[in-house]
């Protein structure tokens, strides 16, 4: 037996809670009895398969993992491709269209050098490679088995779906995997009972049979850990499902539907891509067709087939993202009339041209049904004390707590360890009808919420029964007296490696420099749910030098803010409405490294002797800033104010400044303007007055990122005025694991007596060796013309007309 901690993970794919029963699955039922049985446990939206399968791997909802269901929509070269999550080569197009797989790191990476992960999974091979979908790990599947690094695996997995491919892999499991390799994290994936249930009904004698195989393969999964561990100490043993099912009452053509009441001119048509996913649909809408989105929506409502409708920040609720091409998040209607084998449960189900399982009376998945919603959990060992646990938890607890358990950092996971009864974020649980039973957290502290308490809210839906949400975890609502959400993270990036400036003419320098891709730093953010949509934030954020850690201040970012439907309102020392145009539109780079944008260059130039005192051009202290909601059609903005604080109370270094933004599907703009004022007494050293506009454009065009940024500034000094200008242009295009950057800028100069130009490109690649690290390089070069001296950083001294160059590569590390 090894001695070191272990976790095992078994998931029986669709077996809803309510169906563990002692006759039918005595095993489990024992298993619940023996550990912690959290009954409150919940899925996430939809409830298909391979979302609950990235959620369970990441952590995290689909809007942070970006996985949103069995079908998803894509952008493929400009047009909207709707595809089927399930097929192999899914991942590899999801990469191509986005740069990524998931965008949070999988429990296979995190496990990579503290043990490893194998999995073996009998679902569809997108289910099992979205466990982890960038090799870091060992996956066995029917389709194809991957190694570290994606390598294809010669000893894999030839089985068939179904019970018997269900028992083959369950031996091998317990044999090799459990006995033999002991990884630190091992998973088996069942395919039943969800194969067979999908074509029989629920209750019925072959579905009943299918629950008993998934209950003799987590037995003799639960008889392997019980002798390697009979303590039960060092191994972990999870058994849940992902969702569970519900009888399929009437199927559906939403494409047809939208055809015939001409919100889409043909099945085939951009304006509306529907992604079927069972008892839900995601509807992806073409940019020109967005406005749409309000009155489609109401159209939606009054259809006999929905449950519920969701749009804008509304998407955020039910864990899905507010940005991007999808629109609208439907829910088909559901109730709780059982079928005819007496299982509780029924819902309208979407037709989908990837599948025809499912039938009307058989089962199916994807929706916000209190039965699909409430699949199983079951935790024994590693010290958890066996019982019920009325707490909320998700499947997005999971892996966090594998994590505690084997004594690796869960940072960046949405989920939380179980069990967990604090005012902290509980798990996210999906708005589920009224009257379906949630459990309060344990504790005298936790009690459920009653009628009249400010989280115990109701809405009544058309040709629907009210819904009481129950939302909790990440930025939303937890239950009862445990309601008030908060929670507190540690964040940060390393960044350093070799750079070479030189001066030509002049001299060159070789030197450790920190930020060369991004700037170094490390903070605090923290947020509080008030409840009734408000919360209440703050970010601490402080600059890190690590070739010469010397000083640590709070500089970057200090505020508090206070958050809700209307906006936010934010206090402290934050960035300005400029510098953020500028930062959303400089191309690849910005601030850092060689590269950085010769137009931020030139701008700290001109600040740099023309200095306002507390303002600049990148951050304000004193500041109230207003930030307009995020769900006005594409529309941002925000409005910023930078008390003076002088003693006679005069304008001396107060600053005004706002910026608008627009964003369309791959097209973003926007625009910004600011003025710092130094006051009619300053000395002759310092500007009585500094105006500053930004505007900026952007595209994504798949195969490569075109943004563009004009700049201008004027400063009124004493004895004259200086002003300045710049334009720059850059490219990011994806290749592979890494993307190749480029970009192009010039700035001008007009003092008195002084015209002076430059320009400048750089070039350079950045490889990502996993989410949070990359390996770059790049290279850059300065013309100066008319006496400017503009250098590409270091400490060799610009000369006037004379060319500068330079280079640097490192490592960037986020954490």
């Amino acid at each position: 037996m090894r001695s070191r901690r272990r976790a095992v993970v078994v998931v029986c794919d669709s077996l809803c809670a309510d169906l563990v029963t002692p006759d039918v699955a005595p095993a489990l039922a024992a298993l619940r009895a023996q550990g912690a049985d959290f009954v409150s446990a919940r899925g996430v939206f939809p409830s298909t398969t391979r979302t609950s399968s990235a959620s369970m791997s990441t952590g995290c909802l689909p809007a942070a993992h970006g996985l949103l269901g069995n079908t998803m929509v894509l952008r493929e070269q400009g047009a909207l491709v709707r595809l089927s999550v399930g097929k192999p080569d899914f991942l590899e197009r999801l990469r191509r269209a986005t740069g990524r797989t998931l965008r949070r790191p999988t429990w296979a990476e995190r496990l990579a050098r503290q043990g490893g992960a194998i999995v073996m999974s009998n679902v569809s091979p997108g289910a099992a490679y979205l466990q982890d979908p960038d090799g870091f790990g060992h996956v066995y599947h029917r389709a194809g088995s991957r190694g570290p690094g994606g390598a294809a695996l010669t000893d894999g997995l030839a089985i068939e779906v179904g019970a018997a491919g269900d028992r083959a892999m369950t031996d091998r499991f317990c044999r090799e995997v459990l006995r033999e390799r002991a990884p630190a994290l091992a998973v088996l994936w069942l395919s039943e009972p969800d194969h067979t249930a999908h074509s029989v009904p629920l209750g019925s004698s072959e579905h009943l049979a299918m629950i008993a195989h998934a209950d003799a393969c987590v037995d003799q999964v639960r008889r392997t850990v019980e002798a390697l561990d009979p303590a039960g100490d060092e191994i972990l043993l999870v058994a849940c499902s992902d969702h569970g099912m519900e009888t399929v009452e009437r199927k559906i053509d939403l494409d047809a539907l939208l055809v015939e009441a001409g919100w889409k001119r043909s099945r085939e048509s951009q304006e509306v891509v529907v992604a079927p996913n069972g008892n839900a649909a995601l509807l992806y809408f073409a940019d020109e067709a967005r406005d749409a989105i309000p009155a489609l929506t109401r159209w939606l409502e009054d259809q006999d087939f929905t449950g519920r409708v969701f749009a804008g920040q509304a998407l955020a609720e039910i864990g899905l993202p507010t940005e991007g091409p999808l629109g609208l998040a439907l829910a088909l209607r559901h109730d709780a009339s059982a079928n005819p084998h007496g299982v509780p449960g029924r819902s309208v189900a979407l037709l989908s041209p990837f599948s025809d399982s499912s039938p009307v009376g058989c089962a199916q998945h994807g929706g916000l049904g209190e039965h699909e919603q409430h699949p199983f959990l079951y935790l024994r060992g590693g010290g958890l004390r066996p019982g019920e646990r009325r707490q909320p938890a998700s499947l997005i607890d999971i892996a966090p707590t594998v994590l505690r358990h084997l004594g690796v950092a869960a940072d960046g996971m949405q989920g939380r360890a179980l069990p967990h009864c604090s005012r902290r974020a509980a798990s996210f649980a999906p708005p589920m009808p009224d009257g379906f039973v949630t459990h309060a957290r344990e504790g005298p502290a936790c009690a459920s919420p009653s009628p009249g308490h400010p989280h115990h809210s109701k809405k009544k839906m058309k040709r629907q029964r009210r819904f009481t949400p129950v939302i909790a975890g990440g930025a939303m609502l937890a239950i009862g007296a445990c309601h008030a959400q908060s929670s507190v993270t540690l964040f940060g990036l390393i960044d350093t490696g070799v750079a070479h400036y030189r001066v030509h003419g002049k001299g060159s320098q070789t030197a450790l420099a920190s930020d060369g891709l991004a700037s170094s730093r490390l903070g605090f953010r923290g947020q509080e749910d008030l409840g009734g949509g408000l919360s209440a934030g703050f970010w601490l954020e402080a600059s890190l030098a690590v070739d010469n850690p010397t000083s640590f201040d709070l500089a970057r970012r200090s505020t508090v803010s206070l958050a809700g439907p209307w906006g936010e309102l934010r206090l402290g020392r934050d960035y300005t409405p400029t510098y953020l145009i500028q930062s959303d539109f400089s191309g690849p780079w910005v601030t850092n490294g060689v590269g950085e944008s010769i137009v931020y260059r030139g701008r700290a130039t001109l600040y740099g002797s023309a200095n306002a005192g507390q303002s600049s051009h990148v951050r304000v202290s004193n500041s109230v800033g207003y930030f307009l909601p995020r769900d006005l059609g594409g529309f941002s903005g925000q409005f910023q104010y930078g008390l003076p604080e002088a003693v006679d109370g005069g304008d001396a270094e107060r600053y005004l400044g706002g910026r608008l933004g627009y964003r369309q599907g791959a097209f973003r703009v926007g625009a910004a303007y600011s003025r710092t004022m130094g006051g009619p007494k300053a000395p002759t050293t310092r500007p009585r007055d500094i105006r500053s506009a930004s505007i900026g454009v952007a595209y994504d065009f798949g195969v490569a990122s075109v943004e563009a940024l004009y700049a201008q500034d004027r400063v009124e000094m004493p004895l004259g005025h200086k002003r300045f200008e710049g334009a720059t242009v850059g490219v990011t295009v994806p290749v592979g694991p890494g993307e190749i950057r480029a970009s192009y800028g010039q700035v001008a100069f007009r003092y008195p007596g002084d015209r002076s130009r430059a320009s400048k490109i750089a070039l350079g690649y950045v490889h990502h060796l996993s989410k949070r690290t990359a390996l770059y390089a790049t290279f850059a070069h300065v013309r100066n013309r008319r006496g400017a001296a503009l250098t590409v950083g270091g400490d060799v001294a610009g000369l006037a007309d004379h060319a500068a160059s330079g280079q640097n590569f490192g490592v960037r590390h986020a954490f």
